[in-house]
C-alpha cells in the first residue's frame, strides 16, 4: 500500500511538472486600443492568434511610387516581455529569429515603449501612448 501511494504521488508531481508551462506574458492590462500621445495618430494593439501573442501597429496610410501603402513600420509584430523591456519581431522581416529590444513599462493607462518604428530617427526618444 504505501508503494501505491508512493507511485500515485510521484506520478502526480510529474504531471504537475509536466502540464506546467512558462509564461512570458505580462499580467498587465494590454487589452484594448493604444493611442499614441503626440500625433494622437498611431495606434497599437496586443492580440493573441493561435500561434502566440502579437503586437498590432497601425500608422494610416501613405502614398509612396504612386500606390498607397502602410505607413512604415505598421503591421504584426510578434513581442516577448521580459522587466521593462520587449523584443520585437516585424513580421514582414526575412529574419525569423531577429528580435530587437526595446524600453517598455505600463503605468496605469500610459505605455511607454523605445521608438521601435523609427518615428523621431534623429533623437530617439519612447514613445508615449495612452488606453483609448
Amino acid at each position: 500500500m504505501k508503494k501505491t501511494y508512493l507511485l500515485i504521488l510521484f506520478l502526480a508531481l510529474i504531471g504537475n511538472m509536466v502540464g506546467c508551462k512558462d509564461n512570458n506574458e505580462p499580467t498587465l492590462p494590454l487589452d484594448g486600443v493604444w493611442l499614441e500621445q503626440s500625433d494622437r495618430l498611431d495606434t497599437i494593439r496586443f492580440v493573441r492568434l493561435d500561434n502566440g501573442p502579437y503586437l498590432s501597429l497601425d500608422r494610416g496610410r501613405e502614398i509612396r511610387n504612386g500606390e498607397v501603402l502602410p505607413k512604415y513600420g505598421s503591421g504584426l509584430y510578434n513581442y516577448q516581455i521580459k522587466g521593462d523591456s520587449i523584443s520585437l519581431l516585424n513580421l514582414s522581416s526575412s529574419c525569423s529569429s531577429c528580435y530587437k529590444t526595446y524600453y517598455f513599462v505600463i503605468k496605469g493607462a500610459e505605455l511607454r515603449i523605445g521608438d521601435f518604428y523609427e518615428k523621431n530617427s534623429p533623437n530617439p526618444q519612447p514613445l508615449i501612448f495612452i488606453k483609448d
